[in-house]
C-alpha cells in the first residue's frame, strides 16, 4: 500500500469514528451549574499554605452540597446525609469542571475564601440516580398553588430578561402564569403562579442554563425570591 493510500484510510478511520463514538458529542453539551461558596480553615502553626487548601477543599465541598440540594428535596438530602457525606460530598473533583477564587483573607487564626465554581450536572444527577437518591417523582399535584414575587436584579440587557421571562413562562415545571409587576433601571418584579414556593422556583431556575448571563440568589422567603442576574 502506497503512503498517500495509508494515509487516506487512517483519515477515513478517524472520520467513523468520530461519528460512531458519542462521547465528545456528549461532554460539549455538558449541562453545568456557576455557585459561589465560602470555605474556612483553621491556620496551624502559621502555616498559611496548608489552610489555604483547607479552605479550598471546603468551600469546594460546600459548592457540591449546595448544587445537590438544588437537584433533590430537602427532606431527602436530610435523610440521605450519611450516605450522600461518603459519596456524593467527597466527589468534588469529579464534579468541579473549574473554579476561581474571588476573595480571601487571613482573620482571628482563620483563613476564609470565596470561590467561583462550575459543576457538571450531567455527573452528579448520574451518580444521585445510581445511589437511589434522585428520581423524577416532582409531582406538580402534590404542592399548593401560590405566587411566587420574583425580583431580578442586575440586568443590563433587554434580551437576556425577556429570555429569563419566556423560560420562567414556558420552561418551569409548576409555573402557571408569569405576570409583569414592576420594570426599571437594571431590575424587575414579577409575580409567578405556581404550585409550590420561592425554593422550588430557585432550585428549578438554577437547572437551567442560560447562554448570556448566570442567576444568583441573593435572598428568599417562602414566597419572595431575589436574585442577581450577572
Amino acid at each position: 500500500m502506497s503512503v498517500k493510500s495509508a494515509w487516506r484510510l487512517v483519515a477515513f478511520t478517524v472520520l467513523c469514528l468520530s461519528f460512531l463514538c458519542p462521547v465528545r458529542v456528549q461532554s460539549s453539551q455538558d449541562v453545568v451549574r456557576v455557585v459561589e461558596t465560602e470555605g474556612v480553615s483553621v491556620v496551624y502553626g502559621d502555616d498559611e499554605v496548608a489552610a489555604r487548601g483547607e479552605a479550598i477543599r471546603d468551600a469546594m465541598r460546600a459548592a457540591v452540597e449546595q448544587v445537590v440540594e438544588m437537584l433533590i428535596p430537602e427532606e431527602i438530602v436530610s435523610g440521605s446525609i450519611d450516605i450522600l457525606g461518603v459519596t456524593v460530598y467527597t466527589k468534588q473533583q469529579d464534579y468541579i469542571r473549574d473554579y476561581r477564587i474571588v476573595q480571601e483573607d487571613r482573620e482571628d487564626g482563620r483563613y476564609r475564601i470565596r470561590m467561583r465554581a462550575t459543576l457538571s450536572l450531567v455527573d452528579m444527577r448520574r451518580d444521585l440516580e445510581l445511589l437511589g437518591i434522585l428520581q423524577d417523582g416532582w409531582q406538580v399535584s402534590s404542592r399548593a398553588k401560590k405566587v411566587v414575587r420574583v425580583t431580578v436584579r442586575g440586568i443590563e440587557r433587554c434580551s437576556d430578561f425577556k429570555v429569563l421571562s419566556e423560560t420562567l413562562g414556558n420552561d418551569i415545571r409548576g409555573v402557571n402564569a408569569v405576570a409583569l409587576r414592576r420594570i426599571g433601571t437594571g431590575m424587575a418584579d414579577l409575580d409567578v403562579e405556581m404550585h409550590g414556593d420561592a425554593s422550588l422556583l430557585a432550585k428549578e431556575l438554577q437547572m437551567k442554563a442560560f447562554r448570556n448571563f448566570s442567576l444568583y440568589v441573593i435572598q428568599m422567603t417562602d414566597d419572595t425570591l431575589e436574585l442577581n442576574m450577572e
